[in-house]
């Protein structure tokens, strides 16, 4: 059995041509390990022994990846490639800059603090007032594919929202609605401050900002919230489509 390596090299994205992975001779069934360099709209990413290609149909050259991993900027995109489900947290790693809101009671109540299950602060984030002109903002720094979102009231507190709007953007000025069943979606949210009411997306979206704004908030105490968003880094979602179509073309 014969074994080469094969680079394939990238000229734009959607536009990449691999060669025949593996060639060998008489009746023996080819098998290689195939070596991708690709640059992605966010970060360099290199794929040593990138894919382990069998061929199944010798005239129609049909090929299935038996493994795929890659590296991107030292961070494991194994299950993105195995098809696992782009559900990591996205906020709670975030720094305090990353947040904003439309007021805060204090410092000890500002937008940083809101973070799930966290106790700093004072529990959570608070606006000054609470109407329906407040809002919750986190920049991630760059585009993520969102598929849940997650809140919690403040710390030990009568303060929790009851319901809210999630409103995504990729400048952080033009603002879209979450929409589900062809309606702007009102988010059922908690009923105490403590306990973590998570809602999986019908469909995710893409964006660098999420803004979450109360709509109804515990009638005993005011707006307090904690949240957290899952899915996965926008460039990681799109590589697994564009590294297969490179494997299967």
């Amino acid at each position: 059995m014969l074994e080469r390596d094969v680079t394939s090299p990238v000229a734009s994205a959607g536009h990449w041509r691999a060669s025949d992975l593996i060639r060998s001779d008489g009746e023996q069934e080819p098998v290689g390990t195939v070596s991708i360099r690709a640059t992605c709209p966010l970060t360099s990413v290199s794929i040593p022994q990138a894919a382990v290609c069998r061929m199944i149909e010798k005239q129609g050259r049909k090929k299935t990846i038996q493994s795929f991993t890659t590296v991107i900027a030292g961070g494991r995109l194994d299950r993105v490639m195995r098809g696992e489900k782009c559900d990591e947290p996205l906020v709670s790693g975030l720094p305090h800059v990353a947040f904003s809101s439309s007021s805060s009671m204090s410092g000890s109540y500002s937008p940083g603090y809101a973070k799930i299950n966290k106790r700093g602060g004072a529990g959570g984030w608070s606006p000054s007032d609470s109407d329906h002109y407040q809002w919750l903002q986190v920049d991630f720094g760059n585009r993520k594919q969102i598929s849940a979102i997650a809140t919690q009231g403040r710390y030990s507190s009568s303060d929790w929202v009851t319901q809210y709007r999630m409103l995504y953007s990729d400048t952080g000025r033009n603002w879209k609605p979450y929409h589900q069943d062809g309606n702007i979606w009102a988010f059922p949210g908690n009923i105490n401050s403590d306990s973590v009411v998570r809602h999986d997306l019908q469909h995710p979206v893409i964006a660098r900002y999420v803004r979450i704004v109360p709509l109804d908030w515990n009638g005993e105490g005011r707006i307090g919230l904690r949240i957290e968003v899952y899915g996965c880094s926008y460039c990681e979602y799109l590589l697994k489509f564009v590294v297969d179509f490179v494997i299967f073309m």
